[in-house]
């Protein structure tokens, strides 16, 4: 007889075997692409976060800088009258700065004008207009005119101030914002934070109150925050009409 010759199965995978691998190939890769994705989305997060929060943060110091770099000075209106430049009311100031937002401390002096207006998607934003302040005539454009008072004392009347395309944020979305100026009575002995000014004297600080409209819960917002700056000007304005 002759041998018996054995043969052994050729090496290799089943059709099943390969559907089973390609199926759990592509389960993997799956988990793979949902968890990349899933990074990519908590990196831009956080990204957008912190420069929401750096926004917010420079913002800040910029008012800070605005605030603390005021200039007394004064404006001539169209008939040579001189008057003190400075408009305090509730919900808008006029000033003259050393700082500048686009150039900081190098740059001319800016007349600036604040404003708290209603916001695009609800509740109030801060603006400021930055213009490159080039004497009293050109300060004297930004006033309607001096008017005597009820107190029989004269106050400056200045015209609204104008938002448009070159106003800067400073911030949005906010509950409140509240413009206020020190005032010291000295009959009284008192410090009185006034919602406007019609003293002939400068304020003596100045003080910007906001909070935002979703609450501090919200990391990437504007926190509650109070802005406070002294005013190294305690003239008395009234003087300064005969200069």
């Amino acid at each position: 007889m002759s041998p018996v010759t054995s043969r052994r199965p050729a090496a290799g995978f089943t059709l099943i075997e390969v559907l089973i691998s390609i199926s759990l190939l592509g389960m993997l890769s799956t988990g793979m692409l949902l968890a990349i994705r899933i990074a990519l989305n908590s990196q831009r997060k956080a990204t957008a976060k912190l420069m929401e929060n750096r926004r917010v943060m420079g913002s800040e110091r910029a008012v800070e800088e605005e605030l603390n770099s005021f200039m007394p000075q004064m404006a001539i209106l169209g008939n040579g009258q001189k008057v003190p430049f400075f408009d305090g009311e509730a919900q808008s100031m006029r000033f003259v700065s050393s700082y500048s937002l686009n150039q900081a401390h190098r740059g001319l002096p800016q007349l600036l004008e604040f404003a708290v207006i209603p916001g695009d998607t609800g509740g109030f934003r801060l603006i400021v207009n930055e213009w490159p302040y080039r004497g009293p005539s050109m300060a004297g454009a930004f006033i309607a005119g001096v008017e005597t008072g009820k107190d029989g004392q004269m106050h400056t009347v200045f015209n609204p101030v104008a938002v448009g395309a070159n106003s800067f944020v400073l911030a949005d979305r906010l509950a409140y914002c509240n413009l206020l100026y020190l005032q010291y009575i000295p009959q009284d002995h008192q410090w009185i934070w006034r919602p406007d000014w019609e003293s002939q004297k400068w304020p003596v600080a100045i003080r910007i109150e906001m909070a935002p409209m979703d609450g501090a819960g919200n990391g990437a917002k504007l926190h509650p925050m109070t802005i406070t700056a002294e005013i190294h000007a305690a003239r008395d304005m009234a003087m300064q009409y005969h200069d």
